[in-house]
């Protein structure tokens, strides 16, 4: 963001909050690319569809 510490503080953390919404909003992406590659399983045994066929 500002390694020698010359931009305004209000700037720096403008910067910084912009930074993190970034690299959260990469995470979630990948994460959605990767449970699509991800083949479709059965329930596990702990969703409420999986106790209904169960039960």
């Amino acid at each position: 963001m500002d390694p020698e510490g010359t931009l305004p503080e209000a700037e720096r953390k403008r910067r910084a909050a912009s930074a993190r919404k970034a690299h959260f909003a990469r995470l979630a992406r990948l994460s959605a690319q990767a449970r699509r590659r991800q083949p479709a399983t059965a329930p596990s045994a702990t969703t409420p569809a999986a106790q209904e066929a169960v039960a």
